[in-house]
Formats: structure tokens, C-alpha cells, sequence
């Protein structure tokens, strides 16, 4: 055993002819080594680890020393082995875009693949296989595009109508798009007849073209492929299903699904089948691979129980009758990849240093060891006036010592508050870049992405991280922005039969885009049904006044009819409401300024060393929601703020903060949560964040003892306790604080009238925080904003996993399977039957499917306190399964139920289903969610569509867009109040927020101009042609961006966004560009309509129009003049030819314009000096 420089152990690795195991090697300190060898090596490494979350962390810390150039992560399945789900297809994307990357590499490719032993273990496509399933398309090919649409879908490509997550492929007119999963982003391939024209990525979040290529390869998304010829493969599912003693029904229904070309769910189980030869992923590495194993003792360990859940899900799946191959022909033992990695030379990381000497390897003591012993001593010290103390001796030592240390901090923001926290101990630590080498001697403090830190003899090299400090961290996923165009996205989700809302009509249904001959010239229009049969054809032009109608409470109760009075009635009547409403606003605003309270002073070194306990770092809308609070707390005016995130967004722990920074003053919390349930969830909550202070947090709720309750109100009476969490009990007259400075609101609107009285008045004397776990919509937040101080929290909570959702119908086999998988691995289950008549025989069917299981029922009509109590024995874990109606509300937070099956899911919203969904899912372990529909028997197609678009609730799904409308609509009414949600419901909430904003403005001095919709009526055919745009919801959102275009330069953007996606625009097109680029003009010159009547064009002019008037009579006093104007504010000018209306429409508006340079820039296509001279 030796010990050696780091030159040295570089060139030992580099030169080894054995296994080489590096003994000690604790921390992040593995990653550290293995950028040196990354630096050194040229080949490909291929890092083993025990599990994916040390993978994950691995592949940071590997990418902060060393860059995250071509270092990627080969991801395990996300489904147990033999389960009855399909891994997510973005895994299995990943998993090819791996593999083609090692069959592409040579011996000097810089790849760094880091792995999980259960990753590898997996048997992949044979090399052979997956070079013929590859795609190459260069630029200037010749390719028949359906032909290649065709091979892309056998490949394994998602058809789908717009391109945006890996594995996914669509077509329009000359338009092919494609996102193959190695790349980072999709590629757009555009087709000059049957030749690639023009190749280029684009965004798929914009859908905007960006780099040109000159070739790409498609790599096929998935493992496997359906064979041409079925017929081999269905004889072969049928001997293999009757030889394991398969019902012959299933065996049909397998069969069935497989003829006609459908993957069922859980097809990898037969994948030995789908191929003519598997390999390993060992297979595909180059000879010059290099090999690290971390924590190889670990790593076997894992191996081995791996196995043991390949046989035991294999055992599972027979025993329900499903068919599946044999499970070595679908995996490697763990000896056998053992075996393989040996062959290697690898290099050994060992955190322990166990010295073997019979062990046929090399090994060198390395001693780079971990701060576990710091974290135990500050660990102890907390508490005490100097909780850091521990670290400040080491520091001392450290620098006493010439060592180079650095602290670590994951942002700018965590690095300043470090070096604060350090100063106060008597420290000044510098804040130096991470490329900067540290100096001998030197303390500082550095930015960047660690799991962990160490200590490194050899180098000198001391590394501390804010979780060696301050406890563990957790690392927040990174999200994808969401595209939403607010009520553009939505008229994108639209539907048949769907309500509409017509700015001046009112409330229809969406009767679809319907093409019309109107005078021998083909149009489409949007179809409108109202109230006793009356239809409204919409021009595509005017399609601004529509919006897609949401309302809180469903759908309106009836349709207007056309020419009636009572739509004009009930928006003057919303109209006066929503004025009344923002005058009441305005008033509490200017009383609250009139208001004195506490001032509390700004935080210190206290504050943010308990702000650092946080395990998280802080997302931008948390950070900014902090600052508001303790901006709120340092005014002299009582604090009055709502802070609307779901549940695990951090609304707690800002309360915890605000809370803090109160009784750090002296004075007491009072935290209001609305039933027992919560009470001591957040009892445990704030108990476990405060364990290290000196703060005491107490519960009053009726579980609270006779004697409990007494010396709690004792307590509060005599300042002893510093926050209480407690129900409606709180506010009971007998409740008396000492000093109480901070009121903590959890769900305020589920409070009754008499509580809510009571808390208005509270207002005015103390500050007053509100949590809300309904989303609230950011056009309400702009609205308010200066009226009612409003935080909005909007992104996700740290690890949360996509929850697996299936849409099935009840059987047992998947009741049994989808309880005891849960019940396995120690976790609850919800059931959902919202029917409370028939809930009991439901229990008892359950009990009879999964006997096993401990199964309590909960229901609204159970009394108040037997509700609550199975809600706490469930959340204390004495039971299994929760039978309950949709009662499991948004504010619970219960991480260890992990799955949730939903019967007669066909009769839910989707804005519930959702919700409910997200029941689960609330840990770092995967969710399940399943959807039964009944037995037998067809579904509405409303309830199919509800079903499709639940599968689609991913961030950038379009259910997800869809629901999250709803529940927003949920959370605007608790802002608005329930007098409000009314007028949302009457008129639809984008109407709304549009009356809101005009009576705001008002209010400010502002007012809105009112706009003017030119309708435009020209006999030309002005559309998209479905040859050109074959999505009809496509083609209804390119319409409604067109007309809700306020600007040339707009036009244009939309002009290149068209010419980008969809191809050179066809002749119908470029009519609709002009015709909406003159209803632009007309909104500029006052025009309210456009058309072509008795031979003439007839332009009708609004009251307010900017005509110059002596430019008009200088037109009329022309000699043979065509123009004409009649009493009805209408101007004639005489045509000779219809089709010419257009171009003499711009040059008349550009003679007419008081701004003659602007008009002239508008009326380009028309060239006409004069009115008549094209006719």
C-alpha cells in the first residue's frame, strides 16, 4: 500500500494492469479525483454507483470540479422489475441516447457516463440492431417525407401535433419535427418537395427555429420495435402464455392489442421477444473505457437485492397471470456484472480504506475524509449562544496549519449570508470565484454545487459546504418555463361543445371552425351556438372578443340568446360590482397607511444563521416572498400579506421566518389553522425547525388535555410560551396573549363568517400573514398589485417525482397489485369513492380483493371529531388504506401515501382529479396513480377527453394548463371574496379581469383606451387551408393571435413564426396577413368596419376616428370623384373590380390619415396616389 502526490496517482491510474482501490476517500472528494483523471484520460469513463440519488449527486460535484461537458447520467428504469407500468418514456429515451453515444464513441471521445448498478443490469439491444434502427437525414437528401413519418413512428416516435418532449415527431405541409433524445434540443426538418431544404433546431418551449444543421441523426427513443409481420411473435406470446397457465382471455386480449400495433402497458417484460439478440451495456463500452466503482461494497450490496426484486416482481407477475419472459433473459446477475466490470482494471473508490492484501488489486491510501465529526460537534453546540463556534477553532487550525479552505455556498445570495454569519465570529472571508485557485493560509468562500465536503492531505485542500455546516440539503429539481399565453393557450385546449364567452353576445358554445362560400368566396369561420338555436358565424378576424368562459362553479347555468337584453344587463351590473369593489380596496389601503404599529429591526446574525438551517435553498419566488415579509415586519404599518404556493412550495418556512424574527423581539405568534389535522402537522413542522433554537412552539386544539389547554392559556397570558398553533380555539375570548406581535393565517377562506369578523379586527392591531394553498393567477396578482400585498410562490417543491398515472378498468388483480405494491415498501394508499351511499359495500369489496389490509373509511357526514380522529391515526400511520370521498382536501401533506386509486374516475373534473392526484406524490419516492373507469360499458366522450388529458398533467401538458385554469379560478374567489365569485361566474373570468383592470385604472388616473375591433369583410379568401395548418386548434390559436395583433411589428413576428413552423405561406394566407395588417390601420385611423357593397368599398367610421377632415373634403371637391360619404358616417369609393377592394382600402386610409408618413408605411402593397387610380 502507498501514498502518493496526485501527478502520481493520475499517471498510477493511467499505467494500472489491475483492479486499482483508493482507500479513505470520503465526501466529494471521489468526484475531485476523478476530474484530474477526466483531465488526463481521453477515452470514455464509466462511473458505477450503489444508487441513482448517488448518482445524481456524483454527476453535480463532477460537473462543478470538472465542467459538465459530455457527462451524462444513464438512468434505471423508473418501474420495479415485472412491474404492470412502462418505464417514462423520457427514461427510456435517455437509456438510447446513452447507448448510441458509446456505439458512436472512439478511443479518444471524452464521454462520461455515470450509472447505478441497477442500471446496468438491464439487458439492452443488441449494437448490430441499434446501428440498423438509426436514421441519418442531411440537407440536400432526397427522402419522401410520409415515408420517413412512417419509419420515425416504427422507430418508436410519438405522432403528436406539436413536438415538445424527447421521443415525439410531427407533421404539417412541408414541416417535419422531430426531437431525437440525444440532442438538447428538437430539430425542424423542412421539405423542398422531396428534398430536406433546410435542417434546424428549435426551441420547443417557442417553437422558433434557431441554428441551421447541416445533418442529424435519429436515434431510435425506445429499446425495442414491433416486428412488421406480427404473426410470429402473437404464436409465441400464445405458447409462452398457455406454458405459464394464462387464462386464455388474457392471452387474447395480449394478442389483440399486439396485432393491432399497441404497446399495452408493461411490454418490456417481453422484450427478449421483440429481438433477435440482447447485450450489455458492458458490451458497448470501447476497449479504452475506464472504469470507477464507488463504493464498490456498497454497490454489490445493491446488486444483490436488485436480483432479488427482479425475482420476486417476476414471481409476482406470474402468479397474477400476466405473461413475461424468463428473467435472465432480461437481466444480469449481479455476479455477471461483477465479472464484466473486473475484467476492466477498474478503479475502486473505498470510503472505508479495509486493507486486503489478499486481494489481487493495488491499493493506495488516499485519507481524504469527510466532516462528519464537525457536523456532530455542531450538531451539539446549537442551541447555544455560539452555535459555530466548532467550525471557528477548525478554521483557525486550518489556516494555522497553510491549508487551503474554501466554503462552499450554493448561490451569491447563501455566500454573502455566510460571510455575515462568519464575521460576526470574528472572520472576513473574501468571496472569491470557484476558477480561482485558493492561496496557502487563505480563508474564503467560494460559489458553487457540492454534496459534500473533505479534507485532502495530499493537496492541502480543505472543502466545506453550507450542508457541513448547517445540516443536509436537498436540491431542488430544475423546471422547464411553462408556455402559457393565458387565453391564447386556452382557445388551444378548446373543445366541441365547450363555452365561450363574446364580449359582446355573452356566454355560447364552441361549435368548431366551419368553412363557408360567402358571395363565391371561401372563408372559415368560428361557429357559436346560443340560447333557443341562434348561431353566430365569426369572422377569424374578430376572433379578440372571444375568450374560452371560466367560471369557479362550472359551467353558467344558461346560454344568452343573440339580441337579448339580459347579457347587456349583467355586465353593467358586474361592471358597477367590480368598480364598487376596487373603490373598497382603494379605502382599506389608504385607513392601513394611517395605521401604527411595531417596526421590527432589520434581521442579524441569528436570524441568518436560522435562515441557513433551511435544507433547501431558496427558490427566486420564495426569496422574493422572504424579502416582502421582512420588508412588511420593518414598517411601522401592520403587515397585511398573502402568500399564495401549493402545499411544499415553502409558504412554512416564510412563516417560520416572519415568526422568528417576532419572537426575537419578544413578542408572540399565533399561528390559525383551520382543522386538528393541520394543527398538528404543523406543530411537528415548526417544532422539528425551531429544535435548535430557544424558541417554544405549543399546540391548542380540542386534543389538547384539560390541563394542557390551561397551562397553554397560562402560558400565553404570562409570555412563558412564544408561538401556539392552534384551531379556531384561538380566538376564543379567553385567550389572552402577553404581547402578541404576529398573526399566521393557514387557509384563511375555510374559516367562518364569525372567525373571519373576528380576524378583521385583529388586522388593524397586529401584523397578520395568510397562507393559501390555492394557486391564485398572476393576471389577478397584476391587478391588485398596490392594493392588496400579494406573494405568489409558483415553483415546485425539491425532488417531487412525475406520478405515474394509469386509466384502467376495476378489476382485481390491479386493486390487489396497486395496494400491496404500496404496502411493500412501507407506505399508505388513498381510495377515492365518492359516492357515500354505496361507500360501505366499497370497503368491503376492498377488504375481500386485499384482506391484508388495515381499511378505515372517512366520509363528510361522519361527525366533525371522527373525522378528524381516522385522519390522524392515518397520518400516524395505524392503518394502511383511507376509504375516502373527495374530502382529502389541498392543504394535507402526507408524504408517506404514495398512492391513490380513484374509482368511477369518469365522473370527476378534471380540476378535481387533479387535485386529488397531487394527494400523492409529496416525497422523493415514485407515485401511483390509478384511474378506474367502470367494468363495462362506454364512456361520454367528455369523460374520455377528461381521461386523455389527466395522462397528459405533466408541467407542459396541456391538462395540466387546463386544470391549473380551474383551480386558479378557486384561488381568485378567495382573494375576490364569495360576493365576487358570482360575477366571475356571470361573466366568464378573462371578461372579468378585463373590467377589473379598466376599473383599477381608472381608479389610479389611468384609464384604458376602449378598443376598437375593426371588423373587416373583403371578397378574397383570407385562412389558414387545413393542407397548410391540418390541426384544427392550431389553426384557432394562429387566428386568435393574428387578431388579438395590436401592431406591424407584431404582424411580423407572427409572419416569421409562420413562415418557421408551418412552410411558405399559400395564397388564402398571405390574404389573411393583409386583411388583419388593414384591420390594424383601420384600429389606428378610428375605422370600425371595412366592405365591399353595391360595387363599392364602404369604410363605417367610429365617433372617435382620426380622419383629417380637410384632406376628406379635398377628395370630395375632385372632379369625377369616387368617393362618397352618407349621413351614416359611411365613405364610399366607387370600384371597378372587387378584387382590387384591399389595395384601394390602404390607399384610401392612407390619404385619409392625419399621420401621412405612418399611413403610407401601411399602404405599401396598394401604390396609390390617389383614390379610383387601381379601380
Amino acid at each position: 500500500m502507498a501514498t502518493l502526490s496526485l501527478v502520481e496517482l493520475t499517471q498510477q491510474v493511467l499505467q494500472r494492469e489491475q483492479a486499482l482501490r483508493l482507500l479513505r476517500v470520503q465526501g466529494s472528494a471521489g468526484a475531485f479525483l476523478l476530474s484530474h483523471l477526466r483531465a488526463a484520460h481521453p477515452g470514455p469513463i464509466l462511473v458505477i454507483t450503489p444508487s441513482s440519488s448517488r448518482a445524481e449527486r456524483f454527476a453535480a460535484d463532477l460537473r462543478t470540479f470538472a465542467g459538465g461537458a459530455n457527462l451524462r447520467i444513464f438512468p434505471r428504469y423508473d418501474t420495479p422489475p415485472f412491474d404492470r407500468f412502462s418505464p417514462h418514456p423520457g427514461i427510456e429515451a435517455r437509456r438510447m441516447s446513452l447507448l448510441y453515444g458509446l456505439l458512436a464513441a472512439d478511443a479518444t471521445q471524452p464521454l462520461t457516463m455515470i450509472a447505478p448498478w441497477s442500471a446496468l443490469l438491464r439487458r439492452v439491444p443488441a449494437r448490430s440492431e441499434l446501428r440498423s434502427r438509426v436514421t441519418h437525414l442531411v440537407r440536400g437528401m432526397t427522402v419522401d417525407r410520409d415515408a420517413l413519418l412512417d419509419v420515425l413512428i416504427a422507430a418508436g416516435y410519438h405522432h403528436s401535433s406539436l413536438v415538445e418532449e424527447l421521443g415525439e415527431v410531427a407533421s404539417r405541409g412541408g414541416i417535419l419535427d422531430l426531437y431525437p433524445p440525444h440532442l438538447d434540443q428538437p430539430v425542424r426538418l423542412e421539405f423542398d418537395f422531396d428534398e430536406i431544404g433546410s435542417l434546424r433546431h428549435f426551441d420547443p418551449a417557442s417553437q422558433r427555429s434557431n441554428e441551421e444543421l447541416q445533418a442529424v441523426v435519429a436515434i431510435p427513443p425506445r429499446a425495442y420495435r414491433l416486428p412488421h409481420e406480427p404473426g410470429e411473435l402473437l404464436q409465441t406470446v400464445r405458447e409462452m402464455g398457455r406454458a405459464q397457465g394464462v387464462p386464455e382471455s388474457d392471452i387474447y386480449a395480449l394478442t389483440e392489442s399486439l396485432a393491432r400495433r399497441h404497446l399495452p402497458p408493461g411490454i418490456e417484460n417481453l422484450e427478449a421477444l421483440l429481438h433477435e439478440q440482447l447485450e450489455t451495456v458492458f458490451d458497448y463500452l470501447p476497449p479504452s473505457t475506464l472504469v470507477v466503482v464507488d463504493d464498490p461494497e456498497a454497490g454489490r450490496t445493491r446488486g444483490r437485492q436488485y436480483m432479488d426484486e427482479v425475482l420476486q416482481g417476476h414471481a409476482r407477475a406470474r402468479a397474477d397471470d400476466r405473461i413475461v419472459c424468463d428473467p435472465l433473459a432480461l437481466y444480469l446477475t449481479d455476479d455477471t456484472a461483477w465479472d464484466a466490470v473486473c475484467e476492466r482494471a477498474p478503479v475502486l473508490i473505498d470510503p472505508l480504506g479495509v486493507v486486503d492484501a489478499a486481494a489481487g488489486e493495488t491499493q493506495v491510501s488516499i485519507s481524504a475524509l469527510d466532516h462528519r465529526d464537525l457536523r456532530r460537534e455542531l450538531k451539539e453546540q446549537r442551541g447555544s449562544g455560539r452555535a459555530l463556534e466548532p467550525l471557528c477553532v477548525r478554521l483557525e487550525r486550518w489556516q494555522e496549519q497553510s491549508q487551503r479552505v474554501r466554503v462552499v455556498c450554493p448561490s451569491l445570495s447563501t455566500a454573502e449570508r455566510m460571510q455575515d454569519i462568519l464575521r460576526d465570529y470574528g472572520h472576513e472571508l473574501p468571496i472569491r470565484r470557484w476558477e480561482d485557485d485558493p492561496e496557502r493560509g487563505q480563508l474564503e468562500v467560494t460559489v458553487g454545487s457540492l454534496s459534500e465536503g473533505f479534507e485532502l492531505p495530499l493537496e492541502d485542500l480543505v472543502l466545506l459546504t453550507e450542508q457541513d455546516i448547517f445540516g443536509a440539503r436537498l436540491q431542488r429539481r430544475v423546471i422547464r418555463s411553462l408556455r402559457r399565453g393565458q387565453a391564447i393557450d386556452r382557445l388551444a385546449q378548446i373543445q366541441e361543445g365547450d363555452y365561450l364567452v363574446h364580449a359582446e353576445h355573452g356566454i355560447g358554445t364552441y361549435g368548431g371552425l366551419v368553412q363557408l362560400s360567402v358571395a363565391g368566396i371561401r372563408q372559415e369561420l368560428l361557429l357559436l351556438h346560443y340560447g333557443k338555436g341562434d348561431k353566430l358565424y365569426l369572422p377569424i378576424s374578430r376572433l379578440g372578443q372571444v375568450q374560452r368562459y371560466l367560471g369557479a362553479d362550472g359551467p353558467p347555468s344558461a346560454l344568452d340568446r343573440m339580441g337579448g337584453q339580459g347579457w347587456v344587463r349583467i355586465k353593467r351590473k358586474v361592471k358597477r360590482a367590480v368598480r364598487d369593489m376596487a373603490e373598497a380596496l382603494l379605502a382599506v389601503v389608504a385607513a392601513r397607511q394611517l395605521l401604527s404599529g411595531r417596526a421590527y429591526p432589520p434581521p442579524d446574525a441569528s436570524y441568518e444563521e436560522f435562515e441557513a438551517a433551511f435544507p433547501y435553498e431558496d427558490t427566486p419566488d420564495q426569496r422574493r416572498a422572504t424579502e416582502d415579509v421582512l420588508a412588511d415586519l420593518q414598517r411601522e404599518q401592520p403587515m397585511d400579506r398573502l402568500i399564495s404556493g401549493d402545499v411544499g412550495f415553502g409558504k412554512t418556512e416564510i412563516a417560520c421566518r416572519a415568526a422568528y424574527l417576532v419572537t426575537a423581539a419578544g413578542r408572540q405568534v399565533a399561528f390559525l389553522v383551520p382543522t386538528t389535522v393541520l394543527c398538528q402537522q404543523h406543530l411537528q413542522t415548526l417544532r422539528e425547525r425551531f429544535a435548535d433554537t430557544a424558541v417554544n412552539v405549543v399546540a391548542l386544539s380540542r386534543l389538547s388535555s384539560p390541563k394542557d389547554a390551561r397551562e397553554v392559556r397560562e402560558g400565553l397570558a404570562a409570555g412563558r410560551i412564544d408561538i401556539v398553533i392552534g384551531t379556531h380555539r384561538l380566538l376564543s375570548k379567553d385567550i389572552h396573549f402577553r404581547n402578541l406581535g404576529l398573526l399566521i393565517i393557514d387557509e384563511e377562506h375555510r374559516f367562518g363568517v364569525a372567525h373571519k369578523e373576528r380576524l378583521k379586527q385583529l388586522r388593524k392591531l397586529i401584523d397578520v400573514l395568510t397562507l393559501s394553498a390555492t394557486p391564485i393567477p398572476r393576471t389577478l396578482h397584476m391587478a391588485l398589485a398596490g392594493m392588496r400585498d400579494l406573494s405568489v410562490i409558483g415553483t415546485a417543491p425539491p425532488d417531487r417525482m412525475a406520478i405515474r398515472t394509469q386509466v384502467c378498468r376495476l378489476s382485481d388483480e390491479i386493486v390487489r397489485e396497486a395496494i400491496q405494491r404500496e404496502r411493500r415498501r412501507g407506505g399508505q394508499i388513498f381510495v377515492v369513492h365518492n359516492r357515500i351511499e354505496t361507500i360501505g359495500e366499497f370497503a368491503e369489496y376492498l377488504r375481500g380483493v386485499v384482506p391484508e389490509a388495515q381499511i378505515r373509511v372517512a366520509h363528510g357526514q361522519i361527525p366533525s371529531r371522527e373525522l378528524e380522529d381516522v385522519m390522524l391515526r392515518f397520518i400516524a400511520r395505524d392503518f394502511d388504506v383511507l376509504l375516502c370521498t373527495a374530502i382529502i382536501e389541498s392543504g394535507l401533506d402526507i408524504p408517506n401515501v404514495n398512492t391513490i386509486l380513484i374509482h368511477r374516475a369518469d365522473q370527476f373534473g378534471l380540476a378535481q382529479l387533479y387535485q386529488l392526484r397531487g394527494r400523492v406524490g409529496r416525497s422523493d419516492r415514485r407515485a401511483y396513480a390509478y384511474l378506474f373507469l367502470p367494468p363495462h360499458g362506454h364512456l361520454t366522450d367528455d369523460a374520455r377527453r377528461r381521461m386523455e388529458a389527466i395522462q397528459d398533467l405533466s408541467e407542459l401538458g396541456s391538462g395540466f394548463r387546463l386544470a391549473m385554469d380551474d383551480l386558479e379560478l378557486r384561488g381568485a374567489g378567495n382573494v375576490l371574496g364569495a360576493d365576487q365569485s358570482g360575477h366571475v361566474a356571470a361573466v366568464g373570468y378573462d371578461l372579468y379581469m378585463e373590467m377589473l383592470e379598466q376599473a383599477m385604472a381608472e381608479l389610479r388616473g389611468k384609464g384604458l383606451e376602449e378598443t376598437l375591433e375593426p371588423e373587416i369583410r373583403l371578397p378574397l379568401p383570407a385562412l389558414f387551408p387545413e393542407s397548410y395548418a391540418p390541426d384544427v386548434n392550431q389553426r384557432l390559436v394562429l387566428y386568435k393571435q393574428l387578431s388579438s395583433a395590436r401592431s406591424n411589428e407584431e404582424l411580423a413576428a407572427i409572419r416569421d413564426d409562420l413562415l418557421d413552423r408551418f412552410g411558405a405561406l399559400p395564397t388564402e394566407a398571405q390574404n389573411l396577413m393583409e386583411v388583419i395588417r388593414l384591420k390594424i390601420r383601420c384600429r389606428q385611423v378610428g375605422i370600425e368596419a371595412v366592405e365591399v357593397a353595391g360595387g363599392a368599398l364602404v369604410l363605417r367610421v367610429s365617433e372617435h376616428a382620426r380622419i383629417d377632415p380637410k384632406q376628406l373634403v379635398r377628395i370630395l371637391h375632385q372632379p369625377d370623384t369616387p368617393v362618397r360619404v352618407t349621413p351614416d358616417h359611411r365613405i364610399h369609393l366607387k370600384l371597378r373590380k372587387p378584387e382590387d377592394a384591399l389595395a384601394e382600402a390602404f390607399g384610401l386610409l392612407e390619404l385619409l390619415a392625419p399621420d401621412a408618413e405612418g399611413a403610407a408605411a401601411a399602404s405599401e402593397p396598394s401604390n396609390s396616389p390617389s383614390p379610383g387610380d387601381t379601380a
